[in-house]
């Protein structure tokens, strides 16, 4: 039997967020059966995913053939001042513990990091685990043009 690549998704719980990189999971594991995916999913006060996803979290985890698909909803927790300039920073700091307990109770080395375009600060996970990190921008090439070179 051949080793699995696990590759870790850390998608924005939006719904312009997590059925885009739900879709790109799919994609993936159909491409080879070696591959599997952990979604891990942030939970908080501005995090906190919608009924709307939880619906479609739930949908897609029935569905037969994403047995290699895992979603992780991380446990809520208390936010610090939302006055705070750095509020979402920290956020994203109190998360990433979370995060890494979620990976290693899974007991296998990711492969790889996909991590949402909001949360660039979380490169520092895959940089301790040693593997490789990729950013995930779910908005249109038009957008992402305009950051990368503004007017």
């Amino acid at each position: 039997m051949s080793e699995t690549n696990l590759i870790v998704m850390v998608p924005n719980p939006a719904m312009g967020h997590l059925p885009s990189t739900v879709e790109l999971a799919k994609l993936l594991v159909e491409q080879d059966q070696r591959i599997s995916i952990l979604l891990v999913i942030l939970h908080s006060p501005i995090f906190s995913p919608s009924k709307a996803i939880e619906a479609h979290i739930e949908s897609q985890s029935r569905e037969n053939d994403l047995n290699r698909i895992t979603f992780v909803t991380l446990p809520p927790f208390s936010t610090p001042d939302h006055t705070s300039p750095n509020f979402f920073s920290t956020i994203i700091e109190t998360q990433k513990p979370l995060i890494m307990k979620a990976i290693k109770d899974r007991g296998i080395k990711p492969a790889a990091f996909v991590l949402d375009m909001l949360y660039l600060s979380m490169i520092d996970v895959a940089s301790e685990l040693d593997v490789p990190s990729y950013f995930y921008f779910t908005s249109g090439a038009k957008l992402l043009s305009l950051l990368k070179a503004p007017p």
